[in-house]
């Protein structure tokens, strides 16, 4: 085929993306991160480099994991100025300074001495960790030995024409073929003669021919000498990479000789280059994935150093933070969140460093009622020693329902028992309020019996007040939801629980909050719990304060819920007592029940809702959360 011709349309061959391609490579290749250790080597750097002796550069404990550039400054330590030369310039490229960076050195082997040729590239963009650069060693002492003894040749240039690999060629003003030597054989499968008078237009890539004209006209105008990286097409068709250095010999169109051209075949570098480029990009694109996963986990996740700082953390893990991704790696977790359940994670993470295989806790968060699971595995790491794995699970609604259950099964014994116990009480208190009657109707009007009669009923009142409550607290009724207007339910409930808060003298203040549209609730379930924590509120108010029931919208989860708070200004709950004080039949008040705050719970719960406890500033407060998405807004 002659220069010129049309492309032959075929195309260059794909090289598979596999380990193994890097390891057919003959030239000894080593991935260098940027603290200068070696994380990976090809299949010659590793027969190779045991075999090579002599040379510190070369010695076969340079392997995966050792660091490079300190064994380059101990061999410079000890005299080998290749050495040192080769740790400036992988430091410049690390550093930026360089785009790339090359060196031909000696490295005596036994029997013989051997030249290599370092090239550095930078690698940027991977994954952390992995940024650094490509150190590769190649043997090129059949072309040192070639030049040193072409050059002591009496006919070194007719020499160096003929066996170079490199194609040297000069060339007219219009860069037409003046002189091509024999490796255009190899190189492009032309014989010398078929170039000769071609211009080197005629052998280009069409995508390269804008940069190579540029070039032409710099050459042509002031510039001595320039390197350009283009597409020679061979005779086949095919076309093959080369990196052409042309130097001005002589200016002006009726120069005889204007041009000098040296063209080398890169063909393998370029492969190299573009192996490393599809390689590089597939290990970003592998990293976006498992950047992606990782986040994709909903319980948030920490990876952290042995010093306890943090390595990675997750979508949900930032989130429960409330800081960015730099407002958490690199901070321990007493920096990055405070409470719960923060608290117990940097003790779990410390009794896991102290020689626990692995931990596990629970923490709460009081105030928002919160629960988690926490645990703490080590995870060995090659890079920096042991890591620690830390996941907190939130097992709120687990932990929700378990205590839902307890409570259920603990009802349905009180149910059975409390049964018979009320049916047993009934018949003695008819009785005793038939004789009650009886002795009243005849003795009713003697003074001395009168003072008798009223507590003696109220009692037996109370007897029976307090077993229809066990009864409906061991039995509830399934809730009767039904549209309600709230202010109206407040207010029933506050009626019920003023009296008693006047003969204590605590007033009783109400915010609703102005208009509310129709609630879909139990409404006797609800009177019934308000009284109940209202009455329990007032018991514990000191006289001449108030005890105060605040209605709001709140949001919470992604959720909207109606909020009841009732506040007054007591000593508050014992903290002991927060997590009991919904359980029935405990009670710290002397003659109380206990069955309060339990019916209250109860009601809530049976609406799908959330009740807590907790002490505020100047006193206590019980929230009851009822969702709006369920039995809420009409």
């Amino acid at each position: 085929m002659k220069p010129g011709a049309a492309d032959s349309g075929v195309t260059e061959p794909r090289a598979s993306l596999a380990p193994a391609v890097l390891d057919s490579l003959p030239e000894l290749i080593a991935l260098v991160d940027r603290r200068g250790t070696i994380r990976a080597v090809n299949r010659a750097w590793r027969e190779t480099a045991p075999a090579v002796g002599g040379g510190e550069l070369m010695r076969g404990r340079v392997a995966v994991g050792a660091d490079y550039l300190e064994i380059c400054a101990r061999a410079a330590a000890a005299g080998n100025a290749a050495a040192a030369a080769a740790r400036r310039g992988i430091e410049q490229v690390l550093a930026g300074e360089l785009p790339h960076f090359q060196l031909e050195y000696l490295s005596p082997e036994p029997g013989r001495p051997a030249w290599y040729l370092l090239s550095v590239t930078p690698v940027a963009g991977g994954p952390a960790g992995q940024e650094g650069v490509v150190v590769a060693h190649a043997d090129v002492t059949a072309r040192r030995r070639a030049e040193e003894e072409l050059a002591a040749s009496e006919e070194w240039q007719q020499l160096i024409f003929e066996t170079s690999s490199d194609l040297i060629s000069t060339h007219a003003f219009d860069s037409s073929f003046l002189f091509v030597s024999a490796a255009c054989r190899t190189l492009l499968g032309y014989e010398p003669a078929e170039l000769v008078g071609h211009r080197v237009f005629d052998l280009l890539h069409p995508e390269d021919v804008p940069a190579a004209n540029a070039t032409h006209r710099r050459l042509q105008t002031s510039s001595d000498v320039e390197t350009i990286v283009c597409r020679y097409r061979r005779k086949d068709g095919r076309f093959v990479w080369v990196e052409a250095i042309i130097h001005m010999l002589q200016r002006g169109r009726d120069a005889a000789v204007p041009f000098l051209c040296v063209s080398r075949d890169i063909s393998l570098r370029r492969e190299a280059e573009r192996r490393q480029r599809t390689l590089r990009e597939t290990l970003e694109r592998a990293a976006a994935e498992w950047e992606k996963t990782f986040d994709a986990i909903r319980s948030p996740i920490l990876i952290l150093a042995p010093n306890g700082r943090i390595v990675r953390a997750n979508e949900a893990a930032r989130e429960l933070s409330g800081r960015s991704h730099h407002g958490v790696v690199g901070h321990s977790l007493a920096a990055v969140g405070e409470g719960e359940p923060w608290d117990e994670a940097a003790i779990t993470v410390r009794r896991l460093l102290g020689g626990a295989r692995a931990a596990s806790s629970e923490a709460r968060d009081e105030e928002t009622g919160r629960c988690w699971q926490i645990e703490a595995t080590l995870a060995p790491s090659a890079e920096a020693g042991a890591k620690v794995i830390l996941q907190m699970r939130d097992v709120t609604d687990v932990t929700r329902l378990q205590e839902s259950l307890r409570r259920s099964e603990v009802m349905a014994t009180l149910g059975a028992v409390v049964a018979g116990v009320a049916h047993e009480i009934g018949n003695p208190l008819s009785g005793m309020s038939e004789m009650l009657d009886a002795f009243a109707g005849r003795f009713g009007d003697r003074r001395e019996y009168q003072r008798y009669l009223a507590p003696i009923r109220t009692e037996l009142e109370r007897i029976r007040e307090l077993t229809q409550v066990l009864l409906s607290h061991a039995r509830p009724p399934a809730p009767r939801l039904a549209s309600t207007d709230l202010g109206q339910t407040v207010e029933e409930a506050l009626s019920l629980c003023r009296p008693p808060a006047r003969r204590r003298r605590v007033t009783i203040e109400a915010e609703i909050g102005g208009e509310w549209p129709p609630i879909t609730v139990d409404r006797e379930g609800l009177v019934l719990a308000l009284k109940n924590v209202v009455d329990n509120a007032v018991e514990h108010a000191p006289p001449g304060t108030s005890v105060r029931i605040v209605a709001r919208r709140a949001s919470l989860e992604g959720s909207e819920w109606l909020q009841l708070r009732v506040e007054d200004s007591g000593q508050g709950f014992p903290a002991a007592d927060l997590p009991r004080v919904f359980e029935p039949f405990f009670s710290r008040r002397p003659g109380g029940a206990g069955l309060g705050l339990a019916i209250v719970a109860q009601v809530v719960e049976s609406h799908g809702g959330r009740v807590r406890a907790e002490n505020r500033g100047g006193g206590g407060a019980v929230e009851i959360l009822l969702p709006l998405a369920i039995g809420g807004l009409a």
